[in-house]
């Protein structure tokens, strides 16, 4: 394993310069007296570690406070060139990668055409498409400070550990310590729901809200929760598997090995899956002849008001959402956003929804509930990356 010491110029700072450091990543610039007050620490203790990072360079002083009267204050800021950070989200059927700067600002981003294959080949292919585009950003790679890397299935953050892909009989290291190697940079790895998750509570739909749950229907079904506004990852670090809780008497196998699993009727895979058995009964479309399909051909159809691809994603629509307002009875959240690629037809998936959802949840808990629709859509999983990469560099370092 690699471990990084919680350290900061040698000195152990138990957290104040990362929660300084995290204030300004929060609430942009700031003075000594808005610090204080947003972190929780006193003025002499901001003052002081404040004193440090601009000695170092990671803060700036921007200017000073315009007042009528009174003593005008110095507001400071992150130094955004003082660190890059990189994220890296995997779909099934393309790699998504993007560059930030310290104060979050993208500036570049590459999009890589791929089928996913969980293969040794595949992972070397992902390897080699961050190593070109770290050569193509046109920075020193010292100045790259940490990667993320965003993952379907179970994944332990504490460990570095992948449980559903890339998990080969012959890494003897965790994958994220494989990737840190292999990569030259300090790589993380996080489940992909949860790294949206995370990109739409810093930056989209939930970033105002305490108590969420994140869905993300997409080839697969995934699910995230935040808790009193932190991230909530259960015992072992697997929480949010709803694609994998057993609903049907289908008999149909899940890639994951079980029967009966949510994803089996209502994800992307899903409905490729019931298209084509619709075929084989006789019914046509306007993808009768496709050679290929997955989950954004039957979009393309649907919003070409394809009747049959229609049908399909009406279906899955109610469904999730019958599923939703469960989870609104357990756990009483205050908004509920959905993302994922099964959004991009529109209010034909998203309103038979939103209908089952209020009829299926009771009224006490779902009257104040926001259902939301995921206002990143597919940049939510590359920008939480992003910001994963920053958050766990800035936790582990200051």
């Amino acid at each position: 394993m690699i471990y990084f010491a919680n350290k900061y110029n040698g000195k152990s700072m138990n957290g104040i310069t990362s929660n300084v450091i995290e204030t300004f990543l929060s609430y942009g610039p700031c003075t000594i007296s808005e610090l204080a007050a947003r972190s929780g620490y006193s003025v002499p203790t901001v003052t002081k570690n404040l004193n440090l990072l601009i000695k170092d360079g990671l803060v700036l002083r921007q200017g000073k406070t315009v007042e009528e009267r009174g003593r005008q204050a110095v507001i400071y800021s992150i130094n955004p060139d003082h660190a890059v950070f990189i994220g890296v989200d995997i779909k099934h059927n393309e790699i998504i990668l993007a560059a930030i700067d310290f104060s979050g600002r993208q500036f570049c981003q590459a999009k890589i055409v791929h089928t996913f294959e969980n293969t040794p080949e595949t992972l070397e292919f992902i390897c080699l498409n961050i190593d070109s585009f770290i050569s193509d950003l046109g920075v020193p790679k010292e100045l790259i400070k940490s990667i993320n890397v965003n993952i379907s299935g179970r994944v332990n953050i504490k460990t570095g550990d992948s449980y559903s892909i890339f998990n080969f009989e012959d890494l003897e290291e965790p994958l994220a310590d494989t990737l840190s190697v292999r990569l030259g940079i300090k790589t993380f790895i996080d489940n992909d729901t949860r790294a949206m998750a995370y990109g739409e509570s810093r930056e989209g739909s939930c970033a105002n809200g305490k108590n969420v749950i994140f869905i993300n229907a997409g080839w697969g079904i995934g699910m995230s929760i935040i808790s009193e506004g932190h991230m909530y990852y259960g015992a072992d670090g697997y929480a949010g598997e709803l694609g994998h809780i057993n609903v049907y008497n289908n008999q149909v196998i899940c890639h994951c090995g079980k029967k009966g699993c949510l994803e089996t009727e209502i994800s992307g895979r899903a409905l490729t899956r019931k298209l084509q058995e619709a075929f084989a009964e006789g019914k046509t479309s306007i993808l009768s002849s496709a050679k290929e399909i997955d989950e954004y051909s039957i979009i393309d159809a649907v919003n070409k008001e394809d009747a049959l691809c229609i049908d399909l994603i009406e279906q899955a629509g109610t469904e999730m959402g019958r599923q939703i307002a469960n989870l609104i009875n357990i756990f009483n959240p205050d908004t509920v956003v959905v993302g994922g690629s099964l959004l991009g037809a529109g209010d034909f998936y998203f309103q038979p929804l939103t209908q089952a959802v209020r009829k299926y949840s009771l009224r006490l808990l779902n009257k104040n509930v926001k259902i939301l629709k995921s206002t990143l859509g597919e940049q939510a999983g590359v920008r939480g990356a992003c910001l994963i990469a920053r958050k766990n560099y800035v936790s582990l370092t200051f």
